[in-house]
């Protein structure tokens, strides 16, 4: 588990701070409305220090790495 760091608005003075688990991302982003757009979109990653551009479809993947989740091993704190 981790503490959310998205921040819903441009320069917003505070992340969200939500605790999420990383089976839960994926639910957790339609809070930010990240899931309403289109797949094949871009969207800029509002994560606290971070400002990639990424395809929708791969946000949640993006995310994971976020939360120290690797792909191949995941972490001991995924749940």
């Amino acid at each position: 588990r981790a503490s959310c760091q998205w921040r819903d608005d441009e320069g917003a003075a505070t992340v969200c701070g939500e605790t999420i688990f990383c089976k839960d991302v994926a639910q957790h982003l339609r809070v930010h409305g990240v899931k309403l757009i289109n797949r094949g979109e871009n969207v800029v990653c509002n994560w606290e220090g971070c400002s990639a551009s990424i395809q929708r479809n791969n946000i949640v993947r993006h995310i994971y790495i976020h939360l120290g989740h690797h792909r191949d091993k995941g972490h001991s704190s995924c749940q």
